[in-house]
C-alpha cells in the first residue's frame, strides 16, 4: 500500500513560550511527524505534549540544526502513533520565551519501522534570492517513501514568499514571523519510486530582517512493503488440487 497524507497543520506562537498544532484525525495514521522551530534552546521531547489522543506517543528526536549568528534551533521528531484521536494536535511548550512554531502532518501506509535517514544544513546570513538546502542528497531505501522538510527563518512570509523546488511546493505551508514567534516553512513529498531529494529553498528577506538565518532539517520515511503473493498466485496447481478435495493422501467434501 502506497503512503498517503492524512493531514497537515502549522502554527505559530502568540505568546512567545508554547504553541499548538491545528488537529488531525489521527485514528488511522502509521506515522507522525512533528517539526519545531524556536529560538536560543534546543527543542526535546519532554516540551512536546499530545492533545487529543488520550495520552503521550513516545516521540523519537532526530539531529537538532542550530544556527548561532541569531540562535534558530530546528529539529524533527517521528513516532509510530501509539496514541490517536479524531482531534488530535501537538503542543510545544518552554518555560523559557522561545518565540516557537510547529508543523504537524500525519501518514498512513508506513512501514513497522518506519525511518529511514536523516540530512540537514544551516546559515548564518541568507540574503534576498539565496538558496539553502540540505547538506546531503538523500536517496531513499524503500519504493514507496515520503519526505518531510522543515525551514527554520527569521522572516516567514513577509515581502516575497519563499519558495521550495524538487516537488516540495505542493504541499508547503508557512508560519510567518511576528513579534511572538520566529518563522518557519514546512512541506512533505510522497513517492512511489527511491528518488533521490535534496530540495532548494529559496529566500527573499526584506528590511530588518535581510539577510536571515536559516536552518533546514529533512527525513525520509519508509512505506509499508507490499503484500506477498497469495497462494492462487504462488501455486495455481495447489489451488487446483485443493479444490479438488484431495490433500495428502486425504478426501474431504
Amino acid at each position: 500500500m502506497s503512503m498517503s497524507a492524512i493531514g497537515a497543520s502549522t502554527a505559530a506562537s502568540s505568546n512567545t513560550t508554547d504553541v499548538t498544532s491545528g488537529t488531525i484525525d489521527t485514528t488511522s495514521a502509521t506515522l507522525l511527524v512533528v517539526g519545531v522551530t524556536n529560538y536560543s534552546v534546543l527543542p526535546a521531547t519532554a516540551d512536546l505534549t499530545d492533545n487529543g489522543s488520550g495520552g503521550n506517543n513516545t516521540w523519537t528526536p532526530l539531529t537538532q540544526q542550530h544556527e548561532t549568528t541569531v540562535g534558530i534551533y530546528t529539529r524533527l521528531f517521528w513516532c509510530v502513533p501509539t496514541k490517536t484521536g479524531a482531534a488530535h494536535s501537538i503542543k510545544y511548550s518552554n518555560a523559557s520565551a522561545t518565540y516557537p512554531c510547529i508543523y504537524f502532518v500525519a501518514f498512513t501506509g508506513a512501514a513497522a519501522s518506519p525511518y529511514d535517514t536523516e540530512s540537514g544544513n544551516q546559515s548564518g546570513a541568507l540574503a534576498n534570492n539565496a538558496t539553502i538546502a540540505p547538506s546531503a542528497s538523500i536517496t531513499p531505501a524503500a519504493t514507496d517513501n515520503v519526505f518531510v522538510v522543515v525551514l527554520g527563518n527569521n522572516y516567514g512570509n513577509s515581502g516575497s514568499a519563499i519558495t521550495v523546488d524538487a516537488g516540495f511546493s505542493t504541499n508547503q505551508v508557512t508560519s510567518s514571523s511576528s513579534t511572538n514567534s520566529i518563522a518557519h516553512e514546512a512541506s512533505y513529498l510522497i513517492q512511489t519510486t527511491a528518488t533521490a531529494k535534496q530540495p532548494t529553498w529559496t529566500v527573499h528577506p526584506t528590511g530588518i530582517h535581510d539577510p536571515t538565518p536559516g536552518t533546514v532539517c529533512i527525513a525520509c520515511f519508509k512505506g509499508a512493503p507490499p503484500a506477498g503473493p497469495t497462494v492462487a498466485q504462488e501455486s495455481p496447481a495447489l489451488v487446483q488440487t485443493l479444490s479438488g478435495g484431495i490433500w495428502m493422501g486425504q478426501q474431504w467434501g
